[in-house]
């Protein structure tokens, strides 16, 4: 009872506690009896009494073991602890508490369980208690009551063959039991013996009997009727000679009167012979089936018992023998049907008891083995399924709780607990819901017995071995949340136990869900039940490591790992296009686009662009960077110029200056910012793909002015349409192409440059083309680069998922034909990455060696020049001074007369101009030099050296 107040009380009021419920003095609550126990309504929790047990919580009573089990433990919380009664024992009470009692004498109990003793059939007994088989009579002895304790022995005259006989059988006329009380012997000559006689007696022959040996059938002494006398000395009957007669039984015949005859074996003497009737006028033989005495008037029927009279003019009946009877008309006998017997002196045959059989003709029934019947008088053997005992007349089914039995079988036999027997198959299965385990049927683990049959357990429970034992109680130090069993999971092992609100189950034990991206707002999450947030992926259900995509509007989230990208992506991190869609962008910039639109104006638009290109850089290049013909041919402008007039010369000097001007102006922007402008693409090539390439983070602000840039700089103008539905490929296509076209570009510009600089006319295009390809190599060194390098960055993922290039996630590392392209990686690096940093050191190796000439080296054409003092090694500055050797600084006006004169001199003017071509080769090289018309002039402030020629 528990005790509750209710407010403004004093006083206590206890209450009993529920069924199933118990509580302890002063307790204010009833807490729930445990399984093993029982608690009616108001009483402490009792153990189970013995003979009963408990499997569930909170019950009034405990169950009972029931018939033919038992119990000596008290508390039992497993049926499994009800023990079945022992192999000759049983028990009928619904609780017992001890060992089941023997069974007694004359009963037994073959198997264990049994709820009553079964009686000992007819032809086997019991004679101790505790028996588990009947035993079968002895050969000699019988008995034919259920429930023996003993057999008797056959009584005398009786015998029988077999054990487990329910009767003796009898020895026939003639015959008596031998010595060994196991069969018949036939009776010597001149003794006889009546059926079932233990003995053989002497025929009395003076009464006219004798004994014939041999006979085995149903005669004894033979009668010697009327017409016969018994033998002493043969032991048989004779005939009574001519001229004598006999009635019968007498051992002489006795002489006919005198006057009268008769035949041999007459009964009488008179004119007519036995078996012939007189009418008073002649002898008439007797018709067959019947006989005439001798001396008689009228023939008489063979009526009585067994006679027939199968001859004319019998005197006498004949008697039918053993296994015959006389036939309808008394003329003959005929053999006892099947089933039927005859000893002799029969009218019918005698029938067969019941279990016995017998052939035509029969002079006795037999009877057939244990497990077989007798049908159309043979013995045919009982089906599977079925028994017979010893004598039987019909088979028995054997359906009694898992009996069974083989062909022919004189008993049934019962299959192991939780089993049945399958006739179809003629073997001992598994009953319905238990399975077999070890040539044991139990139930599988995750189930329990209960009512006589395997039940999954209950939820928040499992079972992780096979047995009829109960289900564990989930670990609630181990799981959190509910206890419910993961839907869908066999309940057979911890593994089964759902893990509650943000935690998943590993297989062993429940982890939080530390890993975001995950959706852990659900009981009984499992590593391959996982829910994905937008945007994460995973490689398997079997995976815990998620990972954020690279875009995530790629990846839908979802549980089903084989189906977390959005329509046209697929692959590691959803970055590969599926089929029918082409690629735009990498990396997180990554758009699968459909393939939609026509490829041939596809085609035509990028031809179209790329002519367009072509003939834009073309006329850039005619209207501002070719030289004109004044510069690529000096001499001739030279020897074009009139001595006659020098206002004229003037004139051509001032347009030529103008246009050089121009010119200069426009090229020395471009040196002067072009350093600069290849400083920053190189950059911007080379940090704009470093994070995606070594899984580097830059600042959000960096990141997104890097992006500007990076479709520029990075050459991806080629991919401003998705040339991927008209011409399919991947990263490996994608780098041969920036391998291989700066080649055949490089080698076509370097065939050219080989071809013009041999013409004197040429050389200045000869040398912008050189220029023009040292500045593609610098343009596109980052960029090729960092695409050979990105041919070595793959992924690992986890499991056995693979590894998978960064740059193109579908392209598989571990793939044979990625062998081809590893290895064409390592050549395009001797060749960009090396080979072009060593073009330009070996260059730089050859100009160098020209700008550290002597000033007595220096070929001035008698010109006075200077070197700028404090500039590096290396790095000279000529100043080329239009005034003639032996002028020095201070001419003044005569200086600038005679430089004027000499300007008419046609070989000093060509010189002059050599050396301007000469020092525009040298700028166009790297190196700087400067020309000038006049002196250093002394306001710049800088010092000069002189050098003499």
């Amino acid at each position: 009872m528990l005790s509750s107040s209710s407010p403004g009380s004093s006083e206590d009021i206890c209450v009993d506690c529920d069924a199933g419920k118990s509580s302890e003095r002063g307790n204010t609550s009833c807490i729930t009896c445990p399984t093993g126990t029982h608690s009616p309504p108001g009483s402490l929790c009792l153990d189970c009494e013995a003979g009963k047990f408990n499997e569930n919580v909170q019950q009034e009573s405990c169950t009972n073991c029931g018939t033919g089990r038992y119990s000596t433990a008290t508390g039992s919380i497993i049926e499994s602890d009800c023990r079945n009664c022992e192999a000759g024992t049983a028990s009928s009470e619904e609780v017992r508490t001890n060992p089941c009692p023997a069974c007694p004498e004359g009963k037994s109990a073959p198997a264990p369980g049994f709820d009553y003793c079964h009686g000992c059939p007819a032809g086997t007994y019991s004679d101790s208690p505790g028996t588990i088989l009947c035993n079968l009579c002895a050969i000699g002895k019988y008995t034919s009551a259920a429930q023996s304790t003993s057999c008797d022995d056959c009584v005398a005259g009786t015998f029988n063959l077999v054990e487990g006989s329910v009767t003796c059988d009898k020895c026939p006329a003639g015959q008596k039991v031998n010595d060994a009380s196991d069969g018949c012997e036939v009776c010597p000559n001149g003794k006889y013996s009546n059926p079932g006689s233990t003995s053989c007696s002497h025929c009395d022959e003076t009464l006219g009997y004798v004994s014939l040996s041999g006979e085995t059938g149903a005669a004894a002494c033979e009668y010697c009727g009327p017409g016969f006398y018994a033998d002493q000395a043969s032991h048989t009957c004779k005939e009574c000679e001519i001229d004598s007669y006999s009635v019968g039984g007498v051992n002489e015949c006795t002489s006919c009167p005198s006057g009268t005859n008769n035949a041999v074996a007459s009964t009488s003497c008179s004119p007519c012979s036995p078996g012939i009737i007189s009418t008073g006028t002649s002898c008439d033989q007797c018709e067959k089936g019947k006989y005439g005495e001798f001396g008689a008037t009228s023939c008489a029927p063979c009526d009585s018992d067994g006679q027939y009279s199968d001859e004319l003019g019998l005197a006498t009946c004949k008697t039918a023998p053993a296994g015959k009877k006389p036939t309808s008309n008394r003329q003959d006998v005929e053999n006892c049907s099947p089933g039927r017997y005859s000893v002799g002196g029969k009218t019918e045959c005698d029938e067969c008891e019941t279990g016995k059989f017998s052939s035509e003709g029969a002079v006795g029934c037999s009877q057939c083995e244990p497990g077989e019947i007798p049908v159309d008088n043979i013995c045919i053997k009982c089906e599977k399924g079925e028994y017979a005992m010893f004598g039987s007349s019909t088979c028995l089914v054997c359906d009694g709780p898992g009996e069974y039995s083989d062909e022919g079988a004189g008993f049934c036999e019962t299959c192991p607990q939780y089993e049945t027997f399958l006739s179809e198959t003629n073997i001992c299965d598994c009953q319905e819901t238990f399975t077999r385990i070890d040539g044991i049927c139990t139930c599988i683990a995750g189930e329990t017995l209960v009512d006589g049959k395997c039940v999954a357990c209950d939820d928040g429970r499992y079972k992780d071995h096979a047995g009829t034992d109960s289900c564990t109680v989930c670990d609630t130090s181990n799981i959190k949340g509910a206890f419910d069993s993961v839907p869908g999971v066999e309940k057979t092992s911890p593994q089964s136990c759902a893990c509650g609100v943000g935690k998943f189950s590993d297989g062993a034990v429940c982890k939080d869900c530390a890993e975001s991206g995950v959706n852990c707002t659900t009981v009984g999450l499992m590593t391959e039940t996982l829910q994905m947030f937008d945007g994460f992926w995973r490689t398997s259900s079997s995976s815990t490591e998620v990972l954020p995509c690279l875009n995530p509007k790629h990846c839908k989230g979802g549980a089903d790992t084989t189906d977390l990208c959005s329509d046209g992506y697929t692959g590691p991190l959803c970055a590969v296009c599926t089929s029918g869609y082409a690629a735009t962008g990498s990396g997180k910039s990554l758009e699968c686009s459909v393939c939609t639109g026509d490829a041939q104006t596809t085609i035509i638009f990028y031809s179209s662009l790329l002519l367009g290109m072509y003939l834009v850089i073309n006329f850039i290049y005619c209207c501002c960077c070719r030289p004109n013909s004044t510069e690529r041919a000096p001499t001739q402008s030279r020897r074009s110029i009139s001595h006659s007039s020098s206002s004229f010369a003037d004139g051509i000097s001032r347009i030529r200056s103008t246009t050089v001007d121009a010119r200069s102006t426009y090229k020395g922007l471009v040196k002067a910012k072009g350093p600069v402008l290849k400083v920053l693409v190189s950059y911007y090539q080379v940090m704009t793909m470093l994070p995606f390439v070594l899984n580097l983070s830059f600042p959000p602000v960096f990141t997104t002015v890097s992006n500007l840039f990076s479709s520029v700089v990075n050459l991806n103008f080629i991919s401003l349409m998705p040339l991927g539905c008209i011409m399919p490929s991947d990263f490996h296509h994608q780098m041969v192409g920036y391998t291989v076209i700066p080649l055949v570009i490089g080698l076509i510009m370097i065939v050219a440059y080989a071809i013009l600089k041999r013409y004197e006319s040429t050389i200045p295009l000869s040398n912008e083309i050189f220029a023009s390809f040292l500045f593609m190599t610098f343009l596109i060194l980052p960029s090729v680069s960092i695409q050979i390098f990105s041919t070595f960055a793959c992924r690992d993922f986890d499991g056995d998922y693979g590894s998978y290039l960064k740059v193109d996630y579908s392209i598989d590392c571990d793939a044979p034909s990625r062998n081809f392209y590893w290895y064409y990686a390592c050549v395009m690096g001797l060749i960009y990455p090396i080979g072009i940093p060593v073009l330009y050191w070996q260059l730089l190796k050859h100009v160098q060696v020209k700008m550290y000439l002597d000033p007595g080296q220096l070929d001035l054409n008698g010109k006075k020049a200077w070197k700028r003092q404090g500039v590096e090694e290396g790095m000279w500055e000529f100043v080329l001074i239009d005034t003639t050797s032996g002028e020095d600084e201070g001419e003044g006006e005569e200086a600038n007369e005679a430089n004027e004169a000499n300007t008419h001199n046609e070989e000093a003017k060509i010189k002059i101009e050599l050396a301007k071509a000469k020092a525009r080769a040298w700028t166009e090289r790297g190196l700087m030099v400067a020309m000038r018309d006049q002196k250093p002039p002394e306001e710049e402030g800088r010092a000069w050296e002189k050098i003499e020629s």
